[in-house]
């Protein structure tokens, strides 16, 4: 569990900026309102996935605690 626990935090950091890259590649070729909309997307986007990383978090890290060794 508590090897998950690690890889969960390690694939949710790297989504987090590979997601991040990806939504400003190519932002400077944007006029004005396509520029605010791929900025609130992603900042949609950034918030759906800090949401499921700390949700998950909880209750990986409620596994852990209640998993460790005696």
């Amino acid at each position: 569990i508590k090897y998950l626990f690690i890889f969960f935090n390690l694939l949710m950091g790297w989504w987090l900026i590979a997601g991040m890259q990806a939504a400003t590649k190519g932002m400077e070729a944007t006029s004005g309102a396509e520029h605010a909309g791929a900025a609130i997307g992603t900042g949609l986007g950034a918030i759906m996935i800090v949401g499921i990383w700390v949700f998950g978090d909880i209750i990986l890290g409620l596994f852990v605690l209640f998993t460790r060794p005696k």
